[in-house]
């Protein structure tokens, strides 16, 4: 096939939408398309569009919750988008590329040298019930992307978070999400990288009833009623495990201790530093009474013995996940300070507890569990991050520089994962078999719920691609229900686990 011009502003994009006053959603899809410089000419269907909330849908979504986001079925007049313009049809534009956008796809009357393409929400065109079954069914996400319709294949397959006490805000989420697909995918198409297959298998759904309704919204106060109490009666405890001397990247759980932190703190987020038989392991801490986490740093011993050393930093915000890696025969740390939204870089002046700001590395921008890795010929930096209606849960951006301290160059295939349940870090990478695999957390529906070793398939500074290859449930840890973090150093295997510590124990 003849691929057009690599240049954005040299294509012509047909955009199908169902009126001249489409959702807001739409709207949006529109303006991200026009921001590329492309030359967007809009074509409207009158009547062809299922999206807006009606029926039972709305019902359930009134029962289900307040919705936390902008509404996305708001009218926005196509008159209102800059830089597009409303045509017939695309008879004599010469169209490079066609997105059919809350429009069933069609190719009855349309060709394009760069295909045919539908926005695809829960494995079928947008609709009323977007994300309402996958909220009643705890599915933990939405998967969404765009199919080809004039020949096989998908192109920017991911998945919206669901929030499994509001069908409002998990249909809002996955329609926001939806508006990104379409610019997302011109890149792909011009920088041809492949196209893909959706995250998930999607089970039929029949449409909604009164008894669907009924049922569902049960089922929902039972969630929020469990939730509530739990919250009013039961405090979050995460804990330190370690193993010692273990063979493979996976723990061996029967032989994991705990370290269990004072009751009026807890610890996560190890990362173990071995030096001989004596290793340090740095945590997050957070005490209850300051309401944020600090830093702190734990010393044990080949032996299993173990102490708590002090506190390492502190500032007026969240600090988390510290990051610490080793660079021109120092100790350096790299911490989530997304709170005050920077990524900062410290150096160790007295190890293992005094620590100075070397630089900051990334300047607003709210990025979590932000993970280096030092490659043959340049340094990565993997990290989630969240803006506008996109949560710090759901998408992985890549990054790459000569050094740690930048200056960190964004992957153009941004976001390389867009998936709430593998997206966001869980450690540092780590080898198994030969080949680089990626430790991710399961956030779908649940923070922590599980984790996941994926192993890297193509890593460039143009590609990355990754395919799960375990999946570790919190079960397997004795007195845990959730986990979001595995790292590996020597001899010094760490996990964090969590429970809920209920009143008055």
């Amino acid at each position: 096939m003849d691929m057009p011009d690599p240049d954005p502003a040299h294509l012509c994009v047909g955009v199908v939408v169902p009126s001249l006053a489409p959702a807001a959603w739409i709207g949006q899809a529109l303006n991200n398309l026009a921001a590329t410089g492309a030359h967007i000419v809009v074509r409207v269907v009158s009547g062809s569009g299922t999206g807006g909330l009606h029926g039972w849908s709305r019902v359930l979504c009134a029962i289900g919750g307040a919705r936390m986001l902008p509404d996305p079925d708001a009218a926005c007049p196509l008159a209102d988008v800059a830089g597009v313009h409303v045509v017939a049809d695309f008879v004599d534009l010469d169209v490079d590329v066609v997105f059919h956008v809350g429009v069933a796809g069609d190719t009855a009357t349309e060709t394009a040298p760069m295909g045919v393409w539908e926005v695809s929400v829960g494995g079928r065109d947008t609709g009323s019930d977007t994300g309402l079954w996958e909220t009643l069914q705890e599915d933990g996400a939405v998967d969404l992307g765009l199919r080809r319709v004039d020949a096989p294949g998908w192109l920017r397959p991911s998945a919206s978070r669901v929030q499994r006490l509001s069908p409002a805000t998990t249909r809002a989420r996955a329609l926001w999400r939806a508006a990104l697909l379409p610019t997302r995918a011109l890149g792909d198409l011009l920088a041809r990288r492949d196209a893909g297959t959706p995250t998930g298998a999607v089970a039929p759904r029949r449409p909604l009833s009164a008894g669907v309704v009924l049922s569902g919204s049960t089922r929902l106060a039972r969630r929020a009623v469990a939730t509530g109490v739990r919250r009013q009666l039961a405090r979050n405890e995460w804990f330190v495990a370690c193993g010692i001397d273990m063979a493979g990247p996976v723990p061996q759980w029967s032989r994991m201790t705990p370290l269990v932190a004072p009751r009026d703190r807890f610890w996560a987020d190890p990362f173990p530093v071995v030096d001989g038989d004596r290793a340090c392991i740095f945590v997050e801490e957070w005490p209850y009474a300051l309401g944020r986490g600090i830093l702190a740093a734990l010393e044990i011993q080949r032996d299993g013995t173990w102490r708590h050393l002090g506190t390492i930093l502190e500032q007026p915000w969240h600090l988390s996940h510290p990051f610490i890696f080793r660079w021109q025969n120092e100790t350096w740390m790299m911490p989530e300070s997304s709170a005050a939204g920077t990524l900062e870089l410290y150096r160790c002046v007295a190890y293992p507890l005094r620590w100075q700001h070397e630089c900051t590395l990334m300047q607003d921008v709210r990025i979590v569990d932000a993970t280096l890795h030092e490659g043959e010929d340049r340094w990565w930096l993997f990290g989630n991050i969240g803006v506008g209606q996109i949560s710090t849960h759901e998408e992985l951006h890549l990054f790459f520089a000569d050094t740690p301290l930048g200056p960190w160059i964004p992957h153009p295939a941004n976001p390389v994962v867009a998936d709430p349940r593998t997206a966001r870090p869980a450690g540092k990478l780590l080898q198994w078999d030969g080949r680089w695999c990626r430790p991710a957390q399961d956030c779908g529906g649940r923070y922590g719920s599980a984790l996941w070793i994926h192993e890297i398939v193509e890593w460039t500074p143009t590609r990355y691609s990754e395919r799960p290859r375990q999946r570790l449930e919190p079960q397997l840890m004795a007195g845990a229900n959730r986990m979001h973090t595995l790292n590996r150093d020597g001899w010094l295997t760490v996990v964090d686990g969590h429970r809920d510590r209920w009143w008055p124990t």
